[in-house]
């Protein structure tokens, strides 16, 4: 976790950003990061939000053309899949 909490100080020191918006899967330790970060003194300005992406790959049909994607090489495709899937959780449509 030290070395997630030394790329974000990086991350924001030199982008000059103010809010962070943590995605992970339920369960994947957010919570405890944002605990941990804002603890820090060099956080102390920075706006934390966590977004839950929903992941149910039984029956998700994204995340099966993902695995299906990458199992077959084709790894563009899963990456796009999944960055499309990132960017609608920023909008806000499949957060938690």
């Amino acid at each position: 976790m030290n070395k997630k909490l030394e790329e974000l100080e990086k991350w924001t020191e030199h982008e000059g950003r103010g809010r962070v918006i943590i995605l992970g899967p339920p369960r994947s330790g957010k919570s405890r990061f944002v605990k941990e970060a804002r603890k820090l003194p060099w956080a102390s300005g920075l706006d934390f939000e966590e977004r839950t992406i929903g992941f149910r790959a039984g029956e998700d049909e994204e995340i099966s053309r993902i695995r299906d994607a990458e199992g077959s090489g084709r790894l563009e495709e899963a990456v796009g899949t999944l960055l499309r899937r990132i960017s609608r959780a920023l909008r806000g449509g499949w957060a938690r």
